[in-house]
């Protein structure tokens, strides 16, 4: 029989997670539901290890994600701002999500309402998400638009993934067809460059241009790869970074 991992609220506030078996997601869910529990996530699979976040390392997307949806099922389920805070707090798995939590906890028991409790972590949440908590608190609909939130958040995945699949190919030809043209640069000219000289013959303008840009890489081929390595680890980390990953949003 299938299993589902789950993630649920207890009447008395009590925060739960386990594994459930039924034929399917709709039975599991209508089980959970029947024994007073508050759903917060339920999916397909036993309850495998989700892979931690390197140590220093600031929270996700998918935890952002996470986060914003559960806090949108708690607050609907009537849980106060602060008693909503402290469940996920309980049941937060990462070092840095308790640690984030905890901090807006502490926000918003000192009086302050959740958007000034996101605004020390802007670069994490983005201008636009801290704008739409504070329109929620305005209108006293905050869970409706942790919810709209929810569904902003998931098609901005969808959308980056698919952008991410589209440029792979491309990318691989990229790669493939700038290895070729150093191949050819740095082994297959220098050898008609000696051929020519062996004939006595001049090289036309295009070609010493060509012989120019092959010897500037025998040369100095190291130095572009060296730079090519560092410019591509710095993007890699600053897209991991708080303030790149702000930056993408935009």
């Amino acid at each position: 029989m299938p299993r589902f991992s789950y993630k649920a609220i207890a009447r008395d506030g009590k925060p739960l997670d386990g594994v459930i078996e039924a034929d399917a997601l709709e039975m599991a869910s209508r089980q959970l539901r029947a024994q007073g529990l508050t759903l917060l996530k339920l999916e397909a699979g036993g309850a495998a290890a989700v892979p931690g976040r390197a140590e220093g390392k600031p929270p996700g997307r998918q935890e952002i994600l996470s986060m914003t949806s559960e806090l949108a099922v708690l607050l609907r389920a009537g849980l106060p701002l602060d008693r909503a805070l402290k469940v996920l707090i309980d049941m937060a798995s990462l070092p840095q999500m308790h640690q984030l939590l905890s901090e807006m906890l502490k926000s918003v028991k000192g009086g302050k309402p959740l958007s000034q409790a996101m605004q020390p972590n802007e670069k994490l949440f983005g201008n636009f998400y801290i704008s739409m908590v504070r329109s929620g608190e305005a209108s006293g609909q905050l869970s409706a638009v942790l919810d709209r939130l929810v569904e902003y958040l998931e098609n901005a995945k969808t959308n980056r993934d698919s952008v991410v699949s589209a440029l792979i190919y491309p990318a691989i030809l990229l790669v493939v067809s700038v290895l070729s043209v150093v191949i050819m640069l740095g082994f297959v000219v220098p050898q008609f460059e000696t051929l020519f000289e062996d004939m006595g013959e001049a090289l036309p303008l295009l070609t010493r241009m060509v012989v120019s840009a092959a010897n500037f890489i025998a040369e100095w081929g190291w130095l572009i790869l060296l730079v090519v390595v560092a410019l591509g680890y710095y993007l890699r980390r600053w897209t991991a970074s708080a303030e790149g990953r702000a930056s993408l949003h935009r």
